[in-house]
């Protein structure tokens, strides 16, 4: 049965954990306003409804579909005399439904009152599939997995005789990408291709209506096919096919680790973007993940010598900070375990 969650995490709870000062307490740093904000990590770095599929989505699928249409299947529905006969045909003309002619299995048409009803049930109904299988294939495994990573690099950087699996290996790289589409900025490339896109056919120049918007957020035609081109590549990622399995399967063939061990007494700030890419000194392109308050890790590529080699080292003070300040400028929101920190430094 699907997940009745109503706020979905783009930055998962269990990620952000790490830099609590209290159980769930958080300090938020908002760049816009300039100012710290003690946050729950129940209530921030989310969207209400944001991986749910509703009447309407351009994005559907046949469970999805029988979820939210399923019941009116007994119904006799049309649109203009054009029977309204699938599932697929009620959730496209969903926008029209003030002039679709409802009739009881028996044929009589259905009176107002129940006609209110069915549009209420409608309106209600959400298909949190994909905010479910989050939290089973990702979310639930992340505290466990990154700890023992951590410690095991503590283990190896310090001389004792342990190896990171291949097959830890394989699950942080999935974690990776995840965390680099998930977030609210989302993956460089797929934002720079929407970019060419919208440049020729302007869909960001198409405003929706607030009360036509599925999300609020969704101000435009290019913001409304930018959220279902995501929710469908992450069922598909679910099901382990699609665009963000193969850019897993290319960062695998291609690309190794770079552990970065924060150096004692200090610690990696994070944010609604933990995981990026930029440009360093020397030109070179950085993918980066903040994983943990002591712990980040970089992509780089692989040695076809030594394929399964990897690197590991301590940050210097100063080291630390340029990652941190490559955060800051990443970030719309800091996230910190506390307020010890000169802001001014990292712009």
């Amino acid at each position: 049965m699907a997940s009745d969650a109503i706020y979905h995490h783009l930055i998962p709870q269990t990620y952000m954990k790490p830099w609590c000062f209290g159980e769930k307490t958080i300090w938020v740093y908002d760049k816009s306003l300039q100012e710290w904000q003690e946050r729950n990590i129940e209530k921030i770095c989310g969207i209400k409804y944001y991986h749910s599929i509703r009447a309407g989505s351009i994005y559907t699928t046949p469970k999805a579909l029988n979820e939210i249409w399923g019941f009116l299947t007994p119904y006799h529905i049309s649109l203009d005399g054009v029977p309204l006969d699938t599932l697929e045909k009620l959730n496209e003309k969903y926008s029209s439904f003030d002039s679709w002619e409802i009739y009881y299995p028996k044929g009589a048409k259905v009176n107002k009152a129940d006609r209110n009803k069915i549009k209420s049930a409608i309106e209600q109904a959400k298909f949190n599939d994909i905010e479910e299988q989050w939290s089973v294939q990702f979310e639930n495994g992340w505290a466990d997995l990154i700890a023992d990573i951590n410690q095991a690099l503590i283990d190896i950087h310090g001389k004792k005789p342990i190896a990171l699996t291949e097959e830890a290996a394989s699950i942080l790289m999935r974690y990776f990408v995840m965390f680099n589409w998930r977030s609210f900025s989302g993956n460089e490339q797929f934002n720079e291709t929407l970019q060419a896109v919208d440049s020729i056919i302007q869909l960001s120049s198409i405003s929706i209506p607030e009360t036509e918007r599925q999300l609020s957020l969704c101000g435009t035609a290019l913001d409304e096919m930018r959220h279902n081109l995501l929710i469908k590549q992450f069922d598909d990622y679910q099901s382990g096919k699609g665009l963000l399995f193969e850019h897993q399967k290319f960062l695998q063939k291609n690309c190794t680790f770079v552990f970065h061990l924060a150096p004692q007494g200090h610690s990696f700030i994070t944010s609604d973007n933990p995981c990026f890419s930029f440009t360093r000194a020397d030109g070179l392109i950085e993918p980066f993940l903040v994983a943990l308050p002591q712990l980040a890790f970089s992509l780089v590529k692989k040695d076809p010598n030594s394929p399964y080699n990897y690197t590991i080292c301590e940050l210097s003070e100063s080291e630390l900070h340029k990652y941190n300040a490559q955060i800051f400028s990443h970030s719309v929101n800091l996230i910190l375990n506390n307020r010890q920190i000169d802001i001014s430094s990292l712009q």
